[in-house]
């Protein structure tokens, strides 16, 4: 750990009260069981920033609700101030422990790491952690692209045409956009939901996605896909047993024509 970013820690928490300051610690505490642990690093900083991101995102939106009521709360206007503070200090704090982390892989570029994604929630629990104000965590993971920004939009426009899907492209390209969301993103999945699974299952075949990609997870969490009854695509483990099945007694046509599209992505004809 970086002896100078321990000490602006320190500084910047002295002006805080007490309570901010004994929080601070032990998010730093849970900080050092994880090290101890030997969790990976990318997944320890995933799951803190993602964490402390969300209590900040909490605090900032509730205090905007309170300094638009009337009457005016001062107490309470200034005490979500102050919490809003200390997790932007832990933020600043563990994005200098990543900066360093990073140069260390001799990384200056914080996109040019893919990290594997942790489940958050499920990863600070098992180090004892809960959430000191019982906010729960609404971001939900997306898919991580690993090729160009040219190659995703470029599969926006062969689904859409071939009429896979209905959404917005910008929509379309948050999904894939490997950030941690709380945007409510409705794509429409006019196929089956075993096409989805096979479908999913050929862009990580073909390193279009991370190998270790946990796409059951994504989808059933995120509730981003929809059906055309406008019903969320959750069970999507289901749906690739389906596919498998289905597959036994000859390709399907939808099953052809999303070959057809990643052979068209990947310039194969």
């Amino acid at each position: 750990m970086s002896q100078s970013n321990e000490k602006k820690l320190f500084k910047k928490g002295g002006r805080l009260h007490p309570d901010q300051i004994q929080m601070i610690s032990d998010y730093k505490a849970l900080y050092h069981r994880m090290l101890e642990a030997e969790i990976p690093k990318d997944h320890i900083f995933d799951a803190l920033l993602d964490e402390i991101d969300n209590c900040k995102h909490f605090f900032t939106t509730t205090l905007k609700k309170i300094i638009s009521a009337e009457p005016k709360n001062r107490a309470g206007i200034l005490a979500f101030e102050a919490m809003i503070e200390s997790f932007t200090i832990l933020e600043d704090y563990f994005r200098e422990e990543l900066k360093t982390y990073l140069y260390k892989l001799g990384k200056y570029n914080l996109h040019n790491l893919q990290f594997e994604r942790a489940q958050t929630s499920e990863l600070l629990e098992q180090f004892g952690y809960v959430n000191p104000f019982n906010i729960v965590n609404t971001s939900m993971q997306t898919f991580i692209w690993i090729k160009s920004k040219e190659e995703i939009e470029r599969l926006y426009n062969l689904i859409d045409k071939r009429k896979f899907i209905k959404c917005s492209k910008k929509d379309f390209l948050k999904i894939f956009s490997g950030e941690k969301i709380r945007d409510s993103i409705k794509i429409y999945w006019l196929l089956t939901e075993a096409d989805l699974a096979y479908f999913i299952d050929q862009l990580i075949g073909n390193d279009f996605l991370p190998a270790n990609t946990p796409y059951h997870s994504i989808i059933s969490k995120g509730k981003f896909f929809l059906n055309e009854m406008n019903k969320p695509i959750v069970n999507i483990k289901q749906a690739k047993y389906a596919y498998i099945d289905r597959n036994k007694f000859g390709e399907s046509t939808s099953k052809q024509d999303i070959d057809l599209v990643i052979n068209e992505l990947k310039g194969v004809f």
